[in-house]
């Protein structure tokens, strides 16, 4: 049994954004840029709005309008962009240890599982993250539906490779230790979830019911 998966970039973007929404703190963030955006909202209807009210009845009113448009977006924008940046940084501080996660690549084969991705905060364009684990030592795994992650426990090996096709492996980021209880958790992002979920579960010693 050799099986192979590619990621989604699409599915991937899905289901991140479904668990990241899903935490309280993020939800906090969230609210907090949507104020900026109200307030730049509102700075804006007012700007607008006052040159109007003054001139009204005055033959400059369309001036006073057209000044009070360009005024209102000037000033909007500062809340509006402090809103974005909000809401942005967030994403990308409660989106650990997933968002920075492309070029999924699931192995699934009679003796383990690999697991390689690129890391896109990684300096070097061909790197190449890989989780490791042999059959005897898949101790459990666990699936979470509503978020789509599974959860493999068990002792394996995380190698870096800075240039993958080359072979050259970054020592210091590749002395992570797994133990019989380390969980290593994989969002899904492949079409065939369920039937990864499957073949996973069953090499597992402690199996999940799916």
């Amino acid at each position: 049994m050799n099986s192979t998966f590619y990621g989604s970039p699409n599915i991937m973007k899905n289901n991140l954004k479904k668990w990241v929404e899903s935490k309280s703190d993020y939800k906090k963030k969230r609210k907090l840029a949507k104020i900026f955006n109200i307030i730049a909202f509102v700075v804006f209807f007012i700007c607008t709005l006052l040159p109007v009210l003054l001139l009204l009845g005055n033959d400059a009113i369309y001036k006073g309008l057209i000044a009070g448009i360009i005024v209102g977006l000037i000033f909007a924008l500062i809340p509006f962009f402090i809103g974005g940046s909000i809401k942005r940084k967030a994403f990308s501080e409660f989106s650990f240890p997933f968002g920075n996660i492309e070029k999924e690549c699931l192995k699934v084969y009679e003796d383990g599982i690999e697991y390689l991705y690129h890391n896109a905060s990684s300096s070097f364009s061909e790197s190449m993250d890989i989780y490791r684990i042999a059959l005897e030592n898949i101790n459990a795994v666990n699936y979470d539906q509503e978020y789509h992650i599974v959860t493999i426990i068990g002792e394996a090996e995380l190698l870096a490779y800075d240039d993958y096709a080359g072979k050259r492996l970054n020592h210091q980021k590749s002395q992570r230790k797994f133990y019989s209880n380390s969980p290593y958790q994989i969002i899904m992002s492949f079409e065939e979830e369920q039937e990864i979920v499957q073949l996973v579960s069953k090499m597992a010693k402690n199996r999940t019911e799916v």
